[in-house]
């Protein structure tokens, strides 16, 4: 059949690589505002539309009111104390957030800011009070159309903006509130290298003050007020390989360590000062330094002694506390806490509210200034909930509604051999009284990348489907817990990086066709997601195993391995990924697996939906427009390939109205897939 696809113009470019000559049939895409890229971005919008327009039985229309008039699941994703302020992020429909000031309660006194209040420039994602009696904020989130993140500075009594400091990853304030502190990171093309440079920026006078250039390249700087007015910075070469650098108040430079491995600093109390590390440890442990041995060199390496030792799962945080050192874990990407005295003790085990949930502490790195913190809990059957950590007594509180209970659900933890025998994991959430008939639709996440843990979530990060409803409709979803993540510490994220990716794509088809041999599903019943690092996970499995999955829903995705390296970030990226110019092994391997370069001509692939932004600043919105066109170009027409691109979206699925418009196209899509297949 022919689906009548858009005519997107080919020209081939020949690109020559170790002397391969790789032809790219639309690499003029890369082109994000010229003439041409803007008349395919329209066709292919307007041809998205018409296929849902050609489905009524979709309801598109209504499946957008019901999105409209829902609430968000949680009214805040996050509360933070700081200079006597009560501050926190208000989630509003649409995938929007704005920064609101709350009272002793907890409810909402005012709005502090808000997209309108900062001239829709900006999608906000957290705030930092200032310390102090100043009622500024540094609100963060990322500038539309910016490749990293900023924070305006803002002045609550006024309501006016004060500073934009842009192109960072993180700020700190200083403890008398004078300073932010942040770094700056710019990329150099002509050196494939960023250049980071840490700023003091001192708000009351309007001056910014470099105080720190770093010499080499790194991905970027986390900078701290450390003691006696010097600055501790911890220098991301890699993802994985961190420098720690001391910088005392008359500006010498002390490097504490040689640079490998994870370290990070967690906060001072006493004469000590804190840091997390996996040096000799792969599931991360805390060790501190006396404050004078900040100044020898090498001292977090021969110096530094014990404070809390390894456990038997992996260490994501841990927070200096009046009353101990409170260890945050995760064990099979799930949340512990326990609680250590100063002598490196275990004195108690902070209980969770859910066995398979996650838990979200804002300031897991840094000084504690107060004596609460608050943190975010959610599970695959429960909504996020704010709950108060006591510092000095160690009480938990919820100061939201608690959720429901599921009384009616249950969440299966499945271990299966991957295909080279390494034990890999897929939660399946489902109700009680479902068995296995081979034909239950199920919706499957993944992600494996980064060092990132792909944690449980009460909403399915791609279609935005609260857990609880997909299951509720008879159906199961599946949490993929597969290698490139940090679940397992730091061999666990090595096996699925550089020219080990593959890895978590095998990881990934293998719970698949482990899902498929168990009889919970069959493959035209397997619907599967990922954005992102997991949007290229969705593009490789569909290339690689076309046969196995029914609906592939990628978001922002990678699709093109070999001229990444170009964008914005690529030299952030060959970190993770690799360098395909930098040896010709490296090339040979991601050329394999490389979406865009792998799509077969006539061959039957799975229904796809790729939906990307112009704003996107992490991953530039031709690589899912190459991969979009190219397949319709060249695959077998029977199943559809829809390609979405928000003209204001970033690296997610949209704001406002295209929020609204993205989420009903994509499940739509999945609906009229499952539709077509019978079920």
């Amino acid at each position: 059949m022919s689906r009548h696809y858009p005519v997107v113009p080919v020209k081939p470019v020949v690109n020559t690589y170790f002397g391969h000559a790789v032809t790219d049939p639309y690499q003029y895409l890369e082109e994000r505002d010229s003439a041409e890229t803007k008349a395919v971005v329209s066709a292919e919008n307007e041809y998205t539309r018409a296929f849902f327009a050609a489905h009524p039985e979709s309801d598109l229309a209504g499946r957008e009111a019901k999105l409209r008039a829902q609430k968000p699941l949680t009214e805040l994703s996050s509360v933070v104390e700081g200079g006597g302020k009560l501050a926190g992020v208000h989630d509003l429909p649409g995938g929007l957030h704005e920064i609101v000031a709350l009272n002793a309660d907890y409810g909402i006194d005012h709005v502090i800011a808000n997209a309108e209040t900062l001239d829709n420039r900006m999608n906000i994602f957290d705030v930092i009070p200032c310390p102090g009696e100043a009622p500024v904020y540094a609100i963060l989130g990322v500038l539309h159309g910016h490749p990293r993140c900023a924070a305006i500075l803002w002045d609550d009594d006024a309501g006016k903006e004060l500073a934009v400091l842009d192109d960072l990853f993180s700020m700190t304030w200083s403890s008398d509130g004078r300073y932010a502190y942040y770094d700056e990171a710019i990329v150099d093309t002509a050196n494939n290298r960023n250049v980071n440079t840490v700023y003091r920026y001192d708000w009351q006078r309007g001056v910014k003050e470099a105080v720190y250039r770093h010499p080499g390249n790194a991905v970027w700087i986390d900078v701290f007020e450390g003691p006696d007015g010097g600055l501790i910075m911890t220098s991301m070469n890699t993802y994985v390989d961190i420098q720690v650098i001391w910088q005392d108040a008359q500006g010498h430079v002390t490097l504490l360590n040689d640079g490998v491995g994870t370290w990070h600093f967690l906060g001072m109390k006493g004469d000590r000062v804190y840091f997390m590390t996996n040096q000799q440890a792969p599931f991360d442990k805390v060790v501190s330094l006396r404050r004078e041995q900040l100044s020898q060199a090498g001292s977090l390496q021969h110096d530094a002694v014990e404070a809390v030792p390894q456990q038997d799962c992996l260490l994501t945080g841990c927070l200096v506390a009046a009353a101990g050192l409170v260890a945050i874990y995760e064990r099979d990407g799930c949340t512990e806490a326990a609680v250590y005295d100063d002598s490196g003790r275990r004195v108690r085990t902070l209980p969770m509210p859910d066995a398979y949930g996650t838990a979200s502490f804002p300031g897991m790195t840094g000084v504690i200034s107060g004596k609460r913190v608050y943190f975010s809990y959610q599970s695959f059957l429960r909504e996020t909930a704010l709950y108060r950590l006591d510092t000095e007594t160690l009480e938990i509180t919820c100061i939201t509604a608690e959720p429901e209970a599921c009384d009616d659900l249950t969440v299966d933890q499945c271990f299966l051999p991957a295909r080279d025998g390494q034990r890999i994991l897929v939660y399946l959430v489902r109700q009680k009284d479902r068995k296995p008939d081979g034909k239950t639709p199920v919706l499957m996440y993944g992600y494996g990348g980064y060092a990132a843990s792909n944690t449980p979530t009460a909403v399915e990060h791609v279609t935005c489907y609260s857990v609880k409803e997909w299951v509720r409709m008879g159906r199961i979803y599946a949490h993929a817990i597969i290698r490139g993540g940090l679940e397992y510490g730091k061999a666990w994220h090595e096996a699925a990086m550089f020219n080990n990716k593959k890895n978590a794509f095998y990881d990934f088809i293998d719970i698949a066709e482990y899902l498929v041999k168990e009889n919970w599903t069959c493959p035209e019943q397997l619907i599967v997601t990922g954005l992102s690092n997991g949007g290229l996970l969705m593009t490789a499995i569909t290339t690689m195993r076309p046969d196995l999955f029914g609906t592939v829903i990628a978001s922002v995705p990678h699709t093109d391995m070999l001229r990444f390296r170009n964008d914005d970030r690529g030299m952030m990226y060959v970190t993770e990924y690799g360098d395909p110019l930098g040896d010709e092994e490296t090339f040979d391997y991601m050329y394999s697996y490389s979406p865009y370069h792998n799509v077969k001509q006539g061959t039957v692939y799975p229904w796809l939906y790729v939906q990307t932004g112009e704003m996107d600043n992490n991953v530039p919105p031709y690589h899912g427009k190459k991969f979009a066109v190219r397949m319709q170009a060249e695959a077998d027409e029977r199943n559809p390939v829809l390609l979405t691109v928000l003209a204001h979206g970033s690296h997610d699925r949209g704001t406002g109205d295209e929020y609204f418009q993205n989420i009903s196209q994509i499940q739509a899509f999945i609906e009229l897939s499952l539709q077509a297949k019978g079920k």
